[in-house]
């Protein structure tokens, strides 16, 4: 779902959310929801739904990821090739399920200077026992739409991006 992913700065802004939709597995349940309180908070700004990155050449997926005004992942194995792109003063969300202990990519994210924030979400159903593999997650809407419109003075220019 790519609109056509430029290099160039005269497109207009965009909101990039990439999805799990067609995962196997840490899917986010209440996604549609979510989109819905995205376009409610970022009403002059476009929105990308990405749910197929993976097919996209490297270059388009750099390209979609380096241009957007504001990123929000279900992350997944593309969140480090994610965050290295990330532009300079771009905010980043991550959503991410309360079954993982480690963290790892919020030590990861800090040390690269990006501003990043999470929201983990809720494991739906029995847990599953494998290190690897999560289960789908319910996120808490209100605080999904409460970080939004903190992050909305940096993306909208109101505020200026804080210095790291």
């Amino acid at each position: 779902m790519c609109k056509n992913a430029t290099s160039s700065s005269n497109q207009d802004p965009y909101i990039l959310y990439l999805s799990r939709k067609h995962a196997s597995h840490r899917r986010t349940v209440n996604q549609d929801n979510l989109i819905k309180i995205i376009k409610k908070v970022f009403p002059n700004l476009n929105l990308i739904v990405e749910d197929k990155i993976h097919k996209l050449s490297m270059d388009d997926q750099a390209k979609l990821v380096y241009n957007a005004s504001l990123i929000i992942e279900e992350g997944g194995g593309s969140t480090g090739f994610t965050t290295n792109l990330v532009g300079e003063d771009v905010p980043y969300v991550c959503i991410s399920t309360t079954q993982r202990k480690n963290h790892a990519s919020k030590l990861y994210l800090s040390s690269l200077g990006k501003y990043a924030a999470w929201i983990l979400g809720e494991p739906v159903g029995k847990l599953t026992e494998s290190p690897v593999v999560d289960n789908d997650i319910q996120v808490n809407e209100n605080e999904f739409e409460n970080l939004l419109n903190r992050l909305a003075l940096f993306v909208e220019k109101k505020l200026p991006m804080p210095t790291l």
